[in-house]
């Protein structure tokens, strides 16, 4: 089967040499396009990001020295030592809040102009249906620096707030004004810069806060470090590399393509493509014999038969026309070679062509040497016009039983 499906295809292949031509220009066109933009054109498409230009950062450090008060100090804290960073801190031996503020920027070049004002903040708030209520507010200088900043310097802006003091003086607002609220205490420092800053130009004020919660007998301080960046938008042409399949499938389309055509155009040259006539005749009755199934049954023709006069059939096709004419069945021959239709006293026969070697197309031949050193050929079961071979009986069968 696998033999004639070649020859099939080879014979379908010289039919439609020019459409096999064309298809296989097409896929070649058609990889050399995929190939093309995938290497030669790759894609690229343009982003949108956010760079940073620069950064700011101020933090706060705080502290409070304990005071000379042996009631209150005794057995928890040594009197004058100082408290760092702490979360809650006494009123009554921790009195004044000691703290700086630093503040610098990271860049990769530039100069900023810095005017730093830091300002104790003491107001009653309130709770409002959607935000607090602010019912008063005080205000106070704490300090101003001016300074030049390169990028990595820094600014330390010491500050000083007695926070016992300043609870007291809320209360007597309080009770002066008869508020509700409850007191609030921060330190608030702003930061006015001007300059130059990654090869950017700013002018820009910006505003740190150091919390102070009084509540009772003690005062807490929140954690208030700030970093901020300062982006602006960069579009970036990024180039996408190719999928596998634009990668190794245009390539491998093109390259099939390629040596498809040269394949077919030398087998098309040498003659590779054209079938013989043993070819033709061989694909032929498989083609009649694979259709003509159902009409053809394996059975030994009975002696009286052989006797009956012969009519020869051009192709299995034309005893198969004779067999549905006669209405009989097509009989064919254990070994496969030859198909018989027996019909009022004639037997009509027809005699498988031999089939073609695959190599080179040429009748297969089995050479057997004999006794005498000559070769006697053997291999074909019937010579390429239908005829069966007739070979010389061999000196047993002459031999009388």
């Amino acid at each position: 089967m696998a033999r004639v499906n070649r020859l099939r295809i080879r014979a379908f292949l010289d039919r439609q040499f020019a459409l096999a031509v064309l298809v296989l220009v097409v896929l070649a066109g058609v990889g050399g396009v995929l190939t093309y933009d995938a290497y030669a054109q790759p894609n690229t498409t343009v982003q949108t990001n956010e760079v940073t230009v620069w950064e700011a950062d101020g933090s706060f450090t705080h502290g409070a020295t304990v005071v000379d008060n042996e009631t209150k100090t005794a057995g928890a804290f040594e009197p004058g030592a100082t408290v760092q960073n702490r979360s809650v801190y006494f009123q009554s031996i921790m009195p004044v809040l000691n703290g700086t503020f630093r503040y610098g920027y990271a860049a990769d070049s530039g100069e900023l102009d810095a005017t730093v004002r830091s300002r104790l903040v003491v107001r009653s708030v309130g709770s409002g249906r959607e935000r607090p209520i602010e019912y008063w507010r005080q205000t106070r200088s704490l300090g101003r620096e001016e300074v030049t900043l390169a990028p990595g310097e820094r600014v330390r802006v010491p500050f000083s707030v007695n926070v016992t003091e300043a609870a007291a003086t809320a209360d007597q607002v309080r009770e002066r004004v008869g508020d509700p609220g409850q007191t609030r205490a921060s330190v608030n420092v702003t930061v006015a810069l001007t300059g130059t800053a990654g090869g950017r130009e700013i002018d820009r004020t910006l505003q740190y806060a150091l919390p102070v919660r009084i509540e009772g007998g003690v005062y807490r301080v929140d954690e208030a470090a700030s970093t901020r960046a300062f982006t602006q938008p960069e579009r970036v042409t990024v180039t996408e590399s190719p999928g596998p399949l634009s990668a190794y499938g245009a390539p491998g389309l093109l390259a099939l393509s390629l040596s498809g055509l040269v394949a077919l155009a030398a087998a098309r040259r040498g003659g590779r493509l054209t079938l013989t006539d043993t070819e033709r005749a061989w694909v032929a009755y498989r083609d009649d014999r694979a259709d003509f199934d159902d009409w053809i049954s394996t059975v030994r023709l009975p002696a009286e038969a052989e006797s009956l006069p012969v009519g020869e059939a051009g192709t299995l096709a034309d005893l198969v026309n004779v067999a549905i004419d006669t209405d009989n069945a097509v009989l064919e021959s254990h070994d496969g070679d030859t198909y018989h239709v027996v019909h009022d006293d004639f037997r009509y026969t027809f005699t498988a062509p031999s089939a073609p070697m695959a190599a080179d197309s040429v009748p297969r031949a089995s050479a057997d040497t004999v006794a005498d050193g000559s070769v006697r050929d053997e291999s074909d079961r019937g010579r390429d016009d239908g005829q069966p071979t007739t070979s010389a009986p061999s000196a047993a069968e002459e031999r009388p039983d």
